[in-house]
């Protein structure tokens, strides 16, 4: 799984078959993360741990 804040890291990581999880607590918005097709946008360092651990 890669983690990132921008379009670009969800299509680059899918061109390689890796999934997304956005960040919104970097550049891009999670609508952006969202319609590029992350497999999940958090909002926090704490969400993306608890994302991390299920």
């Amino acid at each position: 799984v890669m983690i990132g804040d921008r379009c670009y890291d969800v299509e680059g990581a899918a061109k390689h078959g890796i999934e997304t999880i956005g960040v919104t607590y970097g550049y891009g918005t999670r609508e952006e993360l969202e319609n590029a097709g992350a497999l999940a946008v958090v909002d926090t360092v704490k969400e993306l741990g608890e994302y991390l651990m299920k």
